[in-house]
């Protein structure tokens, strides 16, 4: 009768191996982590921009969208975003030179700098921040940041820009009647993405 003689394992190499899987598992849990914070931040995204359209459309049935002579036509950007804050309910407001009391003055900047004290901006019942650059001379932009004072307030990541337009070409001289993303943009970009891989359009499709 023939006998099969089975080295067993040592404790000391049971350990050993035990030890090896726990530094991959504390290596992997970050980029796990990682993986699902931009999965949620991705789907709060697309719920941001759907609100944002349906609200825009609202406004724009009503005929209650001006003209603008220019993408910085300053009369016209704040009413269309007056009216648009107003779609929402809101727990808080900031049409009074208090924008840091609605974005955070933390993390990334756009156009070498944060929104300006008197930019009009507020903070939806869902906890999602949208503001303006400015009141005066700045773009049609709508800033988004779908968690409002929590990080890591980087633009691609949890901050986003909306404009304002009927087409990708950003005609000056409209009266707009949709919310579009701006494209998607590859390279560091201190104006429009300063990490660089911000991806405003596609992660919308």
């Amino acid at each position: 009768m023939n006998r099969k003689h089975y080295k067993a394992l040592t404790l000391a190499e049971v350990c050993m191996a035990l030890a090896i899987a726990g530094i991959l598992i504390a290596l992997a849990i970050p980029a796990i982590l990682q993986t699902t914070d931009d999965r949620q931040f991705d789907v709060k995204y697309k719920q941001a921009y759907s609100h944002a359209l349906q609200a825009w459309l609202r406004i724009f049935s009503q005929n209650q969208i001006m003209q603008r002579n220019s993408l910085t036509h300053s009369q016209a950007n704040n009413d269309h975003f007056n009216r648009f804050r107003q779609e929402f309910l809101r727990i808080r407001d900031c049409t009074n030179d208090n924008n840091n009391n609605c974005w955070s003055q933390a993390g990334e900047t756009l156009e070498g700098g944060f929104p300006t004290d008197d930019a009009m901006a507020f903070i939806d019942n869902s906890g999602v921040a949208w503001s303006r650059m400015c009141n005066t001379g700045c773009r049609g932009f709508i800033l988004i940041d779908i968690n409002a004072f929590d990080g890591p307030n980087r633009y691609g990541t949890d901050r986003f820009i909306i404009v304002a337009s009927n087409d990708l070409n950003f005609n000056d001289q409209q009266t707009p009647s949709k919310l579009l993303p701006i494209p998607n943009v590859g390279a560091v970009n201190g104006q429009l993405c300063p990490s660089g891989n911000c991806e405003y359009t596609s992660l919308l499709e």
